[in-house]
């Protein structure tokens, strides 16, 4: 699948991509894509390529991966589907999540570099409000979870709380956020 982005999105438009697979930890596979910003010449390369850097081909990208990565679910036989668009394209009223990259049980080391410790905290925030606004409106999590599946378990839900929301207790009975909570 990643092969298949790489060459419809980039190789085919003349530039040079290196894939770099990461497996190293079972919870969180991922790649990198080292792309060129220079076009290759006869005489090498040439001077970089100003227009790879443009926002509109970076959304132009998402949307293909969107598309591969369909394709290649579809292709699996699975019900599921990604969606490129963001949160407020999707008309849901949630917050973007801050990628932090630290496990848990680094985000709760006391001797967390500044820049760090303001992530992990910018993050907790980020996910209280959006507790808030999916407890107030518990319709976004089903809206969200039937966009990109076929069909949803309880599983599904849960996951997809636990990356958006702050802690469980913000769930637990009388601490949900009255519909009319005074702002302040």
């Amino acid at each position: 699948m990643l092969r298949d982005f790489v060459r419809r999105e980039f190789v085919s438009k003349g530039m040079v991509a290196d894939i770099g697979v990461h497996r190293d930890h079972p919870h969180n596979p991922h790649a990198h894509i080292l792309l060129t910003l220079r076009d290759i010449t006869t005489n090498g390369f040439g001077p970089k390529n100003r227009a790879w850097n443009e926002t509109a081909l970076l959304l132009r990208w998402r949307c293909g991966w969107d598309e591969v990565t369909n394709e290649h679910l579809a292709h699996a036989g699975l019900g599921i589907r990604i969606d490129h668009r963001s949160y407020q394209n999707q008309t849901l009223s949630l917050i973007p999540g801050r990628k932090i990259g630290l496990s848990i049980e680094r985000q709760k080391d006391p001797t967390l570099p500044g820049f760090l410790a303001d992530r992990v905290a910018e993050q907790r925030r980020i996910a209280r409000a959006n507790g808030e606004e999916i407890i107030a409106d518990p319709s976004i999590v089903l809206k969200a979870l039937v966009h990109s599946n076929a069909t949803c378990t309880h599983h599904d839900i849960a996951r997809f709380l636990h990356t958006r929301t702050s802690t469980t207790e913000q769930f637990q009975p009388g601490n949900a956020v009255p519909q009319s909570a005074p702002s302040g």
